[in-house]
């Protein structure tokens, strides 16, 4: 009976433990494939900014032009949470924020293993929804931190 509860306390530990540390990345992960499949679902909260944007990010660096544009960025919508996959150039990244209120605040990464990645937040235009206005600010693949002006303007 003692070696029964101690096997069981035991696994309950490391069941917590594995939990703590493979839930955040899992949830998020989870997040992104909820989103990337039914995020074309009518389920919105009253603003929607699922759709077709252009998306301009600013950037100082040797290896992008000083103003990277995708103009055919699809970004679908779950309830608060957004997800889309935009071009820098030839590099395929994601999107990822919630929304609260008028700001879109989230993280976005690149495909490759410990690529580009950092974070943004995003004001959106509170008359029209269709333009938004922010910062993004992330780690190159040289290590170093950079930021800049993020634009989005709704096409359809």
């Amino acid at each position: 009976m003692t070696t029964a509860l101690v096997v069981s306390f035991v696994i309950g530990v490391l069941g917590s433990l594995a939990a703590a540390f493979l839930f955040p990345t899992l949830q998020t992960g989870i997040a992104a494939a909820l989103i990337r499949l039914f995020g074309w679902l009518p389920i919105r909260r009253r603003a929607s900014f699922s759709g077709i944007w252009k998306a301009t990010w600013h950037v100082d660096s040797p290896k992008f032009p000083p103003q990277v544009v995708d103009d055919n960025v699809n970004v679908r919508q779950l309830g608060n949470r957004l997800y889309a996959k935009f071009k820098a150039e030839k590099l395929a990244c994601y999107f990822m924020g919630t929304i609260e209120d008028r700001y879109i605040t989230g993280t976005w990464y690149d495909e490759a293993k410990g690529g580009y990645h950092g974070a943004f937040q995003l004001i959106a235009d509170i008359s029209t929804r269709s333009h938004l206005s922010g910062v993004w600010i992330g780690y190159s693949t040289s290590g170093v931190v950079k930021s800049g002006a993020w634009e989005w303007e709704r096409k359809e």
